[in-house]
């Protein structure tokens, strides 16, 4: 059973409160459970009684169904147990799986494990664990320990519900019967019981005694179903084992998120510096001495002074990085007095420097 997969919330209960939560999950899965009940119980009920008939022991069928409860109850405990995790099987799914289902705990629930007072508490731990006959008999004293006594009381009430529900089937029949007529219908109805019923109401009360079974009996697999999922609680720490779990998932999902935030910061960042690096290395180009020789050679002198206007000044201005020249090579050191022989020599420098 995986926890994490449970349509129920998983946490310590009373025991009368895994009971309701049995019963709850019943009533959320009544159709998937009484179909297949119906289904499988109502033509035993006919054969058995079509075999007492030929026998002439009619009291045969109430008793054989009684009996074979054990074998009934696997039908709620297959769909509950499949729809505690959000599935409800189908009807035919259902009574198909009923071929193999605990098939092997069976004989032990047919015989001397029939009157067990806690049937509906240890039967889903032969039927749903699966574990091998000495870890089984182990299992059952853990689940068993502290919800025996709950599991047996559930047990006598259960009795006693079908027990009342019989009888009130029979009651009903009172009911339509004229208030002045009822005292002597009571003593006819008493004698024909010490004289012995007839066919008829054999056959009746056989019938409702299979509708008090039929009624009560999902309810007691569901509270004894809903009390060894509170007994695997307590003693597994399921509910602790899930909120582990989760908070272990939302870790992961924040611990990814961290992760893809620190690889795209790891990602632009080298961009990011090296945008800088380059915008502080332009910046300390732009920040940097330079000279502006004005220099021109005689051709560029004659050009020069060819295209001036008359009286307007005019001066070639040959711009040279203090740094690097051109080619690449370090400048010579700046000399102080050689913009002086420069403007000696330079007649177009000497006559707009004048």
């Amino acid at each position: 059973m995986r926890p994490e997969d449970l349509d129920v919330a998983l946490r310590p209960r009373s025991s009368w409160e895994a009971m309701e939560l049995g019963t709850a999950l019943l009533r959320r899965h009544a159709g998937a459970v009484w179909r297949p009940w119906l289904l499988a119980t109502l033509p035993v009920l006919v054969v058995l009684g079509a075999v007492a008939w030929w026998l002439e022991q009619l009291w045969l069928p109430a008793a054989v169904m009684w009996w074979l409860k054990p074998l009934f109850e696997r039908i709620p405990l297959y769909v509950l147990s499949r729809g505690v995790f959000g599935h409800a099987p189908g009807t035919l799914e259902t009574l198909r799986a009923q071929w193999r289902f605990g098939r092997g705990a069976m004989p032990a629930h047919l015989l001397w494990r029939r009157f067990s007072p806690a049937r509906a508490l240890l039967m889903p731990v032969d039927m749903l664990e699966g574990t091998a006959a000495a870890q089984r008999s182990a299992r059952r004293r853990v689940i068993g320990r502290a919800a025996y006594g709950h599991a047996a009381l559930l047990a006598w009430t259960c009795w006693l519900f079908e027990l009342a529900l019989a009888l009130g089937v029979v009651a009903t029949v009172f009911i339509a019967i004229p208030p002045e007529l009822l005292p002597g219908s009571l003593k006819s109805f008493w004698a024909l019981l010490l004289a012995g019923l007839p066919v008829w109401m054999k056959c009746g009360l056989n019938l409702a005694c299979w509708l008090a079974m039929s009624a009560v009996g999902p309810f007691h697999v569901a509270a004894g179903f809903g009390l060894y999922l509170n007994r695997r609680t307590e003693t597994e720490a399921q509910d602790m084992e899930l909120a582990f779990r989760r908070l272990r998932e939302r870790l992961a999902a924040q611990v990814a998120t961290s992760l893809a935030v620190l690889l795209l910061a790891c990602t632009l960042l080298p961009a990011t510096a090296h945008a800088q690096q380059a915008a502080a290395d332009r910046k300390l180009i732009s920040d940097s001495p330079t000279s502006w020789n004005r220099c021109s050679t005689p051709s560029m002198s004659t050009t020069a002074g060819s295209a001036r206007r008359p009286g307007a000044p005019f001066a070639t201005r040959c711009w040279a990085a203090s740094a690097r020249s051109w080619n690449g090579r370090p400048s010579p050191s700046p000399n102080p007095n050689r913009w002086i022989a420069r403007i000696r020599t330079c007649p177009s420098c000497s006559h707009c420097c004048r």
